[in-house]
């Protein structure tokens, strides 16, 4: 290689980290100028621009094992709302990518482990009365945008578990028991051998009392996967 090439060479590599440096920076007084223009009073401005980073630095984590953050935090509960009832694509996008980070090495070592196959994501099914309200089922949504990250991990089934019955709304239901006796009985298992030997993924938006997941678990044991992973983003 001649001097000339080689001086090239040298100086595009310090072109690139000096353009490096630059963006660490800008980044930092990025996200300083998100914290001026949206202020945690206005949280749901906020989300549709906010980095998963950013997110987690700003909000308060749950002490749960199945759940991410603390549903009391604003601006958790601002992006709950806009999954939940609004179905916002952006939002969404921030939600899976949330989940996609607190899951991945666990899932990517239980499939390693478990003989290759995708982990199977099952939504929690919704009434139809509740679709036709809404448009969308939320936990499905969630699992399309994992699905969109990583689709070399994960395999999304939404004819595994169906809902036969509808309940109301675990919000509404304020003593703990009515909300246990309400999902009993409500979800019936379509395909058991899909499951078996599989790592399945069922996510939930908010943990209240667990009772949902825990009906989810066990009607998908029925068909003896390899292992179940229940999350949520809140509680």
């Amino acid at each position: 290689m001649e001097k000339n090439e080689i001086s090239e060479t040298s100086f595009h590599k310090k072109l690139f980290r000096v353009f490096h440096k630059l963006w660490a920076v800008s980044k930092k007084f990025f996200v300083l100028f998100l914290d001026f223009l949206f202020p945690r009073e206005d949280e749901s401005l906020l989300l549709s621009i906010i980095t998963p980073e950013h997110f987690l630095s700003r909000v308060s984590k749950s002490d749960s094992p199945q759940a991410l953050f603390d549903y009391k935090d604003p601006l958790v509960r601002a992006l709950i709302w806009h999954i939940k009832y609004k179905g916002d694509h952006k939002v969404v996008e921030l939600g899976s990518k949330l989940l996609h980070d607190a899951l991945y090495e666990e899932v990517a070592e239980r499939i390693q482990f478990g003989g290759g196959k995708k982990a199977l994501l099952i939504p929690i099914p919704a009434h139809k009365k509740r679709i036709a309200k809404r448009g969308f089922n939320q936990t499905t949504l969630l699992l399309k945008g994992l699905l969109a990250l990583e689709n070399k991990l994960y395999e999304l089934d939404e004819s595994v578990v169906v809902r036969i019955k509808e309940t109301g709304t675990q919000s509404s239901m304020k003593r703990r028991v009515d909300r246990l006796k309400a999902t009993q009985g409500v979800f019936s298992l379509k395909n058991k051998a899909v499951l078996k030997g599989r790592v399945v993924i069922v996510i939930d938006d908010v943990l209240t009392t667990g009772a949902t997941l825990a009906e989810m678990q066990k009607v998908l044991k029925e068909g003896k996967p390899g292992y179940i992973l229940t999350l949520a983003l809140a509680h």
